[in-house]
């Protein structure tokens, strides 16, 4: 693992070195408490040594289980890669919309991650599991060629096949451009500070006009649901 030799992290190593007391060095680097801040340490590559009292470089053979794991995409993604920059988890739930890290944590393990205390952090709970399960479910392959080029396929594609049985559907990155002609109207609409934030950062994100994506939103919403031919007909 590529360690980051980041100022900030020199800076931290320098003050444990001068004596400075690591709870007061958490705080005045803005860490709520020593742990918080060991666990930034731990996930850039350090470990605490209670010898030198200060932390030091991993052995580089060393591996987490996070660098073995595929890459997550989507809410989960953004979870994980907030995590690992070191933000309280309350501030990322209320980033994304959760009432609490409570609503956070269950959402996370129903989509199928769990929460790992060595790495303080969220890892997929189903890599090793699925292959066993692939492994045992087709143990008798060997006397089936059919059967054995089945297995072949889904060993070849074990990730794809984890995304699915996860239902953790690729982020789109495209959207659709809908015309419509006709006169314009402005309608006003009531909804929640915490869905218009989201809905803007997604706009944002995207770079899409907030009017296009609701535009989108809306035809998308009727395709979805049964007025298919009606869009049709005035998408011309």
């Amino acid at each position: 693992m590529t360690v980051k030799y980041s100022r900030k992290i020199k800076e931290i190593i320098k003050q444990l070195e001068s004596g400075e007391d690591r709870e007061v060095v958490a705080r005045n680097n803005k860490y709520v408490s020593f742990k918080s801040l060991n666990s930034v340490m731990n996930r850039n590559g350090y470990k605490w040594d209670d010898k030198v009292q200060t932390f030091v470089e991993k052995p580089t053979k060393e591996k987490t289980k996070a660098e073995n794991d595929i890459v997550v995409t989507g809410k989960p993604g953004r979870v994980i890669e907030a995590i690992k920059n070191g933000i309280d988890i309350s501030e990322i739930a209320k980033e994304l919309g959760f009432g609490n890290h409570r609503d956070l944590a269950d959402y996370m393990t129903k989509e199928g991650f769990e929460w790992d205390s060595s790495l303080q952090n969220y890892i997929r709970i189903h890599n090793e599991i699925l292959e066993h399960e692939l492994h045992n479910s087709f143990s008798f392959v060997g006397e089936h060629e059919d059967l054995n080029e089945v297995l072949n396929l889904l060993i070849k594609n074990k990730e794809r096949f984890e995304e699915i049985l996860l239902n953790e559907k690729p982020v789109k990155t495209d959207f659709p451009r809908y015309h419509i002609s006709g006169r314009r109207y402005t309608k006003s609409v009531q909804i929640t500070d915490k869905l218009d934030d989201l809905f803007m950062d997604f706009c944002k994100k995207n770079n899409v006009k907030q009017t296009d994506m609701l535009r989108i939103a809306i035809i998308e919403l009727l395709i979805n649901y049964g007025y298919q031919d009606k869009v049709n007909k005035i998408l011309g």
